[in-house]
């Protein structure tokens, strides 16, 4: 499943997540869960598209291919041609991998057979506008990207993946206790305003708009660090792990990883 953090400020976005590969192998009838600590989740394209930053969580892979292995794909089909928008940029990345994901696991308009988890994008990078854009899409159910910060979200967090103990953290709720309420409300609307009140009250005041890259940086490590150990020490998959994987990009620079010994606790 794997976690992953993108993190909008004034500076910049900050992008983070673990490095672990989870992958079911059958022996015997039976299912072996194996782990591999050094998947690559956080990256970038090449001049003219080094702008863009892309973390994907979910699926660590269409069959063989993971989203990393298909980048020299995706840039020999953009080739030197800069696109007009971050919004241009998701749109081509997700028709790209919508369709390799029908080549490699079959055509999910044709095919009735169970699909495995999805792949997770957040696809980033900066207009013309002094804040950065977050789009969001899933392969292959959610192929069109969504504006995850857009209004009063310009500055906010986005997280994906296996998120229970971050939600839990950031807004003193999770999706799995929302679920169980909303079994006992019959009201959509009054789940909404359950959710909200409580978000209201027990969620951390954050002002995101005023961090600089170097707190954003330190709060998606914290967040993943403590998902890592506390995954470590209770009951339950062990999905989030290996090394804590964190970029940046700005409207001055372009995409860059930061070393997580670099961020001063």
């Amino acid at each position: 499943m794997s976690l992953g953090i993108v993190i909008s400020c004034q500076e910049g976005i900050v992008f983070a997540s673990d490095s672990r590969l989870s992958l079911v192998f059958n022996k015997d009838d039976k299912n072996i869960i194996s782990h591999f600590d050094h998947a690559k989740k956080i990256f970038s394209l090449s001049y003219p598209h080094e702008k863009i930053g892309i973390l994907t969580v979910g699926a660590g892979s269409f069959k063989d291919r993971t989203a990393y292995s298909f980048i020299s794909d995706i840039e020999k089909r953009l080739g030197e041609r800069r696109l007009e928008s971050v919004a241009e940029y998701a749109e081509f990345i997700a028709s790209f991998y919508k369709e390799k994901y029908d080549e490699l696991m079959g055509d999910t308009n044709t095919s009735n057979t169970a699909r495995p988890m999805e792949m997770i994008f957040y696809v980033c990078g900066y207009d013309t506008e002094h804040y950065g854009k977050i789009y969001s899409f899933t392969i292959p159910s959610n192929t069109k990207p969504i504006l995850v910060n857009g209004n009063n979200k310009r500055y906010s967090i986005s997280m994906s993946g296996d998120s229970l103990i971050t939600s839990r953290i950031i807004t003193g709720i999770d999706q799995v206790s929302m679920g169980i309420i909303a079994k006992k409300i019959n009201s959509s609307e009054n789940v909404q305003g359950v959710y909200n009140e409580i978000v209201n009250f027990s969620s951390l005041k954050i002002p995101f708009e005023m961090l600089s890259i170097d707190d954003c940086l330190l709060l998606a490590k914290t967040l993943i660090k403590t998902t890592i150990n506390l995954k470590k020490v209770s009951i339950g998959e062990q999905n989030v792990g290996g090394k804590i994987v964190l970029g940046v990009i700005s409207r001055v620079e372009p995409f860059y990883y930061v070393d997580e010994s670099e961020i001063i606790d």
